[in-house]
């Protein structure tokens, strides 16, 4: 169960791999706006690091911010006058303000759906042929969220123009160790449909996948019980990611495919001793359910070792 306190920030355990952050992402097709914005506590440098990008008529827009943080625990306003989060009432509104040279975006965020809990990943034993439950050393949950605001260009072609978009999105926020090592893909799929939201998760540690997701209904939250990387393409220089499939089962017992056509892809940084072994990517997709021909719009965020592409390429 989520509380409001879990809203704001949790006491920072001395170990290499915690972390806390927030996620906000939002998809509006109809004024072609389309966000993500990622919050990063820093705490043994005791900086927040803010990043964030807004599409907008095929065009990017982005800035990352590093500030100082006081190690407060309890703040409900962070910022640093080029970008500001809010909580104004924790598990209901939020805001953003987000500023550069070339935009200036003002956003509200209201929770709509019921928050969803991420339980403890679960794994395809290929040796027992069943699932089994990997103990989670990190705390999750996420919901779908109406995102009001509008967007001003302050340069270029489109400068003075003042564009209002109304949609859906998804905020996160997660906290906890968290485990890289060994992991040679991890992708994060968020979906919007007109009536409902949909999370995938997959990830490989020392070759063993783990998945987790749920659908995001009015009536109540479904779990996804498992998740499956089908493809990924990406173009021959590996800077963008055009396509990604994902088969998945809900708690339901209903199985399909999600296919996405990326048609905005954005190569993300990696630490200088990952490059070329990794690659980093977060697109803006449109999402087709195979078996229902059920379409939406959504973010996709893909962490995948250059053996593991080169691995989907050959199977192509």
């Amino acid at each position: 169960m989520i509380h409001k306190n879990d809203e704001f920030l949790h006491e920072f355990k001395n170990k290499k791999d915690w972390i806390e952050s927030f996620r906000i992402n939002f998809v509006c097709k109809k004024n072609k706006v389309f966000g993500a914005v990622d919050i990063d506590y820093l705490f043994r440098k005791k900086q927040i690091r803010a990043s964030w990008f807004i599409l907008f008529n095929k065009k990017k827009y982005e800035n990352t911010n590093i500030f100082k943080f006081n190690g407060k625990l309890n703040l409900k306003k962070i910022g640093n006058g080029k970008f500001e989060y809010s909580i104004l009432s924790p598990l209901e509104k939020f805001k953003l303000l987000l500023k550069n040279e070339q935009i200036n975006a003002n956003i509200d965020i209201t929770g709509i759906f019921p928050a969803y809990y991420f339980p403890d990943n679960i794994i395809d034993n290929e040796i027992s042929e069943q699932q089994v439950i990997n103990h989670k050393t990190w705390n999750k949950y996420q919901q779908r969220c109406k995102i009001n605001g509008n967007i001003i260009i302050r340069a270029g072609e489109d400068k003075g123009k003042k564009i209002n978009f109304d949609c859906f999105g998804q905020r996160e926020h997660e906290w906890g160790i968290s485990q890289m090592d060994n992991v040679s893909i991890q992708s994060t799929i968020n979906v919007q449909f007109r009536d409902m939201a949909m999370i995938l998760t997959y990830a490989e540690k020392n070759t063993i996948p783990e998945s987790n997701g749920y659908i995001s209904k009015k009536s109540g939250n479904i779990p996804i019980i498992n998740v499956e990387c089908e493809s990924l393409t990406t173009n021959k220089a590996r800077d963008s990611m055009s396509a990604s499939e994902f088969s998945y089962k809900d708690a339901q017992d209903d199985v399909d495919l999600l296919v996405a056509k990326s048609f905005f892809s954005i190569p993300m940084p990696l630490a200088k001793n990952m490059n070329k072994k990794f690659f980093r990517f977060r697109n803006f997709s449109e999402f087709t359910v195979i078996g229902t021909n059920k379409k939406g719009y959504g973010v996709e965020d893909h962490y995948v070792s250059a053996a593991m592409l080169k691995l989907f390429q050959s199977t192509d």
